[in-house]
Order: C-alpha cells, then sequence, then structure tokens
C-alpha cells in the first residue's frame, strides 16, 4: 500500500516536472519569437533552440568524479 502511493506520487511529480519544462520550452521559443521579430508557429523555433551538438556528450566520462566532488564540496 505505502509503495503504491509513493509510486503514485513519484508519478505525479514526474508529470508536473514535465510540465513545467514544457512551459519553459515554450516561453523560451516566445520570448524568442517577440526578440526577433519572427513569424510563424513556435514549434520551429522551439526545435532549433534545441542543442544537437554531439560533443556536448564528450565529458560524461569524468561527470561522476565531479558530481561526488559536489556532493563533498557543494559551492555556497
Amino acid at each position: 500500500m505505502i509503495h503504491e502511493q509513493r509510486r503514485k506520487r513519484d508519478g505525479k511529480r514526474i508529470r508536473e516536472m514535465r510540465l513545467d519544462e514544457e512551459i519553459e520550452e515554450m516561453f523560451a521559443a516566445a520570448f524568442a519569437k517577440g526578440m526577433l521579430d519572427l513569424e510563424g508557429q513556435l514549434t520551429p523555433i522551439l526545435v532549433s533552440l534545441v542543442s544537437k551538438d554531439s560533443s556536448m556528450l564528450d565529458g560524461l566520462d569524468t561527470a561522476s568524479i565531479e558530481m561526488e566532488a559536489a556532493k563533498v564540496c557543494p559551492m555556497t
């Protein structure tokens, strides 16, 4: 019973986080559209804001070391 409640609560949090991210993404696209005086739908603008560079994954081999260091000495 407790596990079911936790799963439902966690599922709700994940849905809420996804919704928040979608709202932020659409806001960023709308902001860019307004600032750059672009015309048309927000979807193509949103797609253009997403990084498609494969080099963004290059640092993953040291990420766990950096995460552990941050846990030991968090930034203040």
